[in-house]
């Protein structure tokens, strides 16, 4: 299957805090000019981005620690992957009990697990996963954000909801702390060839209009626009890093 994938550092900030999981390969504080290529052949893997949140001290760490976390489980179902996504708060937790200037970094989290027959979806915070089916572009997570609960109760249209001052607040995230995972989200799909499926954070979503975004990854020539995409989210702004994977079932 191939992957398509990169990480880069944006036009703001002063270093990067999202990390990417492609298989058993973790990428951390990289930056990426280009979007790279990768075929994997297992029949079973993983493909997550994890966003360490500004404005906390070790962001960088928090999200790649979530990530090696994570490779430690079997996501073999929705229940069993309910219960890994709760688990890995109480693993960030004891590293920061035993490491106490980690205590209270965050990252949010977003990725698949692909099995034999299905995808298993899993989502904590703003990060985000597409579906492209049939040629038809399905979001299919929802945002654990401020500005999101306002866009579904009707206060907010889409475009000002992705424009808002205020869309960096998370209502669910991993933290250093002690305590439960507030919010997840997890799905499963059947598995098609030809399906794709598009993980990305908020600093692409946020620089890109939905329906170019959806056009651009539906598109024939992917590898083409995937670069196209990295470089119109740097020249919209860049106020955030911007990472993403996009995988071709």
């Amino acid at each position: 299957m191939k992957v398509f994938y990169t990480s880069n550092i944006g036009r703001k900030k002063s270093n990067n805090e999202d990390s990417l999981l492609i298989n058993k390969k973790i990428i951390s504080e990289s930056s990426f000019d280009l979007v790279l290529k990768e075929e994997i052949l297992n029949e079973e893997f993983y493909l997550a981005i994890a966003d360490g949140m500004g404005g906390y001290d070790f962001g960088e760490v928090a999200s790649k620690s979530i990530l090696e976390f994570l490779l430690k489980y079997d996501m073999t179902d929705v229940e069993v992957t309910s219960n890994i996504l709760k688990n890995i708060q109480k693993d960030l937790y004891k590293l920061s009990f035993y490491h106490k200037k980690y205590s209270g970094m965050g990252s949010v989290l977003s990725g698949i697990k692909v099995l034999e027959k299905s995808i298993i979806v899993f989502n904590v915070g703003d990060s985000r996963t597409y579906r492209v089916h049939n040629g038809k572009v399905d979001f299919v997570t929802e945002d654990d954000s401020y500005v999101y609960t306002l866009y579904k109760k009707g206060i907010l249209t889409y475009d000002e909801m992705r424009k808002h001052p205020n869309n960096n607040v998370v209502t669910s995230c991993y933290r250093a702390v002690k305590g439960e995972l507030l919010d997840f989200e997890v799905r499963d799909f059947e598995k098609f060839i030809g399906d794709r499926y598009f993980i990305c954070s908020d600093g692409l979503w946020e620089m890109i209009e939905t329906d170019f975004l959806n056009q651009l990854i539906s598109s024939e020539n992917i590898e083409i626009n995937l670069n196209n995409l990295l470089k119109m989210s740097i020249e919209n702004g860049g106020k955030d890093n911007i990472s993403f994977i996009l995988i071709e079932i």
